[in-house]
């Protein structure tokens, strides 16, 4: 397809397609001026945030750009996919070849990062990513934002703004990766239960804490199902409904309503689910298997999980599929609705010396066929609305249902400095605990919003 390209070094716009150039021309190096300093500032409250490299016109040179891509997979399959894609890429053009390195999961490759930078160099020049490492990276100068590219990418526009907008982190910073994939929070529940028992899916968090008890008949069935035995099921089932209910769990300048009677309200309804047996019983000790298991054998009427999970709630050969339904996250009564994403993406090193050869590399992945692909193998939504538009992603009512939340998308927290923290240890620790009542509410609450409020 022809359209404009335009030159991030040069300024000059010419009629030609993003592979016809790669195949033609040789990419323009560039350099990085490295500050002392941070560059970016956040308005709100006046402190810079990260080291921004600048990009400074270089000469061309002959040979075609080397540029180093870590990504990791989760299984053999997914590995296949991110090396087919690197050597479609490199097949493609002559003038830049990307290096893959396989990395052993997410955590192992974060770490490398880091090791990598403190050691002076010798990591990517991109790397996969996801959305809680980028505002920290960034404020440790370690990644370079990419907003100054995708403000002169003539795709832009194809990206939803929503996503764009939550992935600034702060207000006032550039775009700070690319997300390549989305995965959107969303309320499963068995819809044969429902039918039986003449209800409609809960748009509130009232109406599923009704629906909820209406539909328990211990032991054979309970209304609400309470992963609470890790980081994401306090996340999924504790924040999400505590985040509905229009609390501010930090405001950026020492301010958290964590702790304030509405706050405290909310977190005991949520545990009072568990207290009177409307959850079930093994809470405490259920992960995601045991969820999906108990949600596929009848034995759990809902659950609030994400997008991706849905593959695997419906089950092989779509098992599951006629009595799987999903609606929009409950929003709080009398609150905006709030649908947490996030996603996985590609970010820029700051060390690079061939920034431009990286975007490009990025783009291509967010060619829509690309996209497509991607979404489709990790049943992620869309970042492109082109490719949200097309037939798959309309007929599958999960890849609709997480559009159609757009308006609604929101981040936790990441950029917080006691982020990790609050939903890794301490906030899963105190939430069991209260579930246990070894300790009040009050107590669980006060803490955490402590943590919120040191910023």
């Amino acid at each position: 397809m022809t359209k404009s390209s335009k030159n991030n070094l040069t300024g000059r716009r010419t009629r030609i397609s993003r592979r016809d150039f790669l195949r033609t021309s040789a990419i323009v190096g560039a350099g990085l001026l490295t500050a002392c300093g941070p560059a970016a500032t956040q308005p709100s409250t006046g402190q810079q945030t990260g080291a921004e490299a600048k990009i400074t016109e270089a000469p061309a040179v002959a040979k075609p750009v080397t540029v180093t891509y870590w990504y990791w997979a989760d299984n053999p399959d997914w590995g296949e996919l991110f090396r087919k894609k690197v050597d479609e890429f490199n097949q493609s053009q002559n003038s830049i070849r990307v290096e893959a390195e396989a990395q052993p999961n997410t955590s192992a490759t974060k770490e490398k990062l880091v090791q990598t930078a403190a050691a002076g160099g010798g990591g990517p020049d991109v790397t996969y990513a996801n959305t809680s490492w980028q505002q920290e990276f960034y404020d440790a100068g370690l990644s370079l934002p990419v907003g100054e590219f995708f403000d002169q990418w003539d795709e832009k526009d194809d990206i939803f703004a929503e996503l764009v907008e939550t992935h600034k982190i702060k207000p006032g910073q550039p775009l700070l990766y690319m997300p390549w994939g989305i995965q959107v929070d969303m309320h499963y529940y068995r819809s044969d239960f429902y039918d039986q028992a003449g209800l409609k899916p809960p748009d509130t968090f009232e109406q599923l804490v009704e629906n909820s008890k209406a539909l328990t008949n211990p032991p054979d069935r309970y209304g609400f199902g309470l992963r609470g035995a890790d980081q994401f099921g306090f996340l999924l089932n504790f924040v999400n409904y505590m985040l509905n209910a229009g609390l501010t769990f930090t405001d950026g300048k020492g301010g958290s309503d964590l702790d304030t009677p509405a706050g405290v309200e909310m977190a005991t309804r949520i545990a009072q689910l568990y207290w009177d047996g409307v959850a079930q019983p093994s809470a405490l000790q259920d992960r995601f298997p045991q969820m999906v298991a108990q949600l596929q054998a009848g034995k759990l009427a809902q659950w609030g999980a994400s997008i991706n999970h849905s593959v695997l709630i419906v089950g092989a050969d779509n098992k599951y599929d006629d009595v799987t339904g999903v609606t929009m996250w409950p929003k709080g009564e009398g609150h905006d609705r709030f649908v947490n994403m996030a996603s996985a993406g590609n970010m820029i090193m700051k060390a690079t010396k061939n920034p431009e050869a990286a975007w490009e590399f990025i783009t291509w992945l967010m060619e829509p066929d690309m996209v497509e692909t991607y979404c489709k193998f990790l049943a992620f939504a869309p970042p492109r609305k082109s490719v949200a538009s097309r037939t798959y992603f309309q007929e599958n009512r999960f890849q609709h249902l997480a559009v159609e939340s757009a308006p609604h998308w929101g981040l936790y927290p990441y950029w917080h400095p006691k982020w990790v923290e609050f939903h890794q240890t301490t906030g899963v620790q105190l939430w069991q605990r209260v579930l246990q009542k070894e300790i009040p509410v009050e107590e669980m609450m006060k803490q955490l919003a402590d943590l919120m409020r040191a910023v």
